[in-house]
């Protein structure tokens, strides 16, 4: 449904700060939001609007990281996401770098057990863990129209949660459903 809607879903953005927010902003109170919502939009315009929102707070973690010095060269998806090659390749997009599907759908405990084999000998360093073990699916490479476009409503996206923040603030108590 989300693939028959173009990029930046007409207008409506949404951040995903459903349980507040950790990274980039460290903001128990935040919430999440649809903005520019309008009666044109569809279910299908939602959706999409939710996968760009996730992808985008995903990459002010890759930012992040590239403003400590660290520089991805290409991100892996894993889990249930990592099983739309749709999401995938919106990802590459926004991202701006190559992304690859793993070949295995356990991520996070995958990820834990290569540490744990690093840690007890099995293997010299991550990297040889990583080349010997993580088998990779498929790559998306970045469209470059679709990341022009996506690049500039990133740029929007991130002007939302500083403009909100004094809302998350007026009584978070009453806001969140506390009162």
């Amino acid at each position: 449904m989300a693939q028959e809607i173009s990029a930046g879903a007409e207008g409506l953005l949404f951040l995903p700060y459903l349980a507040g927010e950790r990274t980039p902003y460290s903001d128990a109170d935040a919430r999440g939001a649809f903005l520019g919502l309008s009666l044109r939009h569809t279910r299908a315009h939602m959706a999409r609007s939710v996968m760009e929102g996730i992808t985008m707070s995903l990459k002010d973690c890759l930012d992040l990281g590239e403003q400590s010095g660290v520089q991805a060269s290409r991100i892996f998806l894993s889990g249930g996401g990592a099983r739309s090659a749709f999401w995938q390749q919106m990802a590459a997009d926004i991202f701006e770098i190559e992304v690859a599907r793993a070949g295995s759908d356990e991520g996070p405990a995958y990820g834990a057990a290569l540490l744990a084999a690093v840690g007890v000998g099995i293997h010299e360093s991550v990297q040889a863990a990583c080349a010997t073990c993580v088998r990779v699916k498929d790559t998306a490479k970045p469209n470059s129209a679709q990341a022009d476009r996506y690049r500039r409503l990133y740029g929007i996206y991130r002007t939302l949660y500083p403009a909100l923040t004094g809302f998350y603030k007026m009584d978070a108590s009453f806001i969140n459903g506390y009162a």
